[in-house]
């Protein structure tokens, strides 16, 4: 969304973000707890990057690390719902994000969902909290987009 703000794209209606990753940092607290799983573990994350960036500089630009973006573009963005798993290492970008976008003033919502871990949304058939957070971004989108 920022680049294509910064490109003069269309502003979306809003953005359902779920457990994002927004900085290359691989020393916040989740990744800290979370370092060796279950699930996503930091050394993965550290290969998911180095796929992602190779060798390029990319740590303070916020087209690839939105967190290291100004308040002027956060503040910018369309209304956002933010969705963390509570067992992931990538939970403290999700809070980041969110904190931030409250210092702004904004009102973007945050779930972060008890007990699950990354990717647990793909699991839909055997979870009731991805079915349940599924049904929640349903909604959300719908305020979002203004479709109640």
């Amino acid at each position: 969304m920022l680049h294509e703000q910064a490109a003069g794209g269309a502003k979306a209606d809003g953005a359902l973000l779920f457990y994002g990753n927004y900085a290359r940092s691989f020393e916040t607290p989740s990744y800290i707890r979370f370092e060796n799983g279950p699930g996503l573990t930091r050394p993965k994350m550290q290969r998911y990057w180095s796929f992602y960036a190779g060798e390029q500089a990319i740590d303070g630009n916020p087209l690839a690390c939105p967190l290291m973006a100004d308040d002027a573009a956060l503040a910018s963005l369309p209304p956002l719902y933010l969705m963390a798993a509570a067992v992931d290492p990538l939970l403290s970008d999700t809070l980041e994000l969110g904190r931030r976008l409250r210092a702004l003033g904004r009102d973007d919502e945050l779930q972060v969902v008890p007990g699950v871990m990354h990717g647990f949304l793909q699991n839909t058939r055997e979870l009731a909290a991805a079915r349940e957070a599924l049904h929640a971004a349903g909604n959300a989108a719908r305020r979002l987009t203004g479709r109640q």
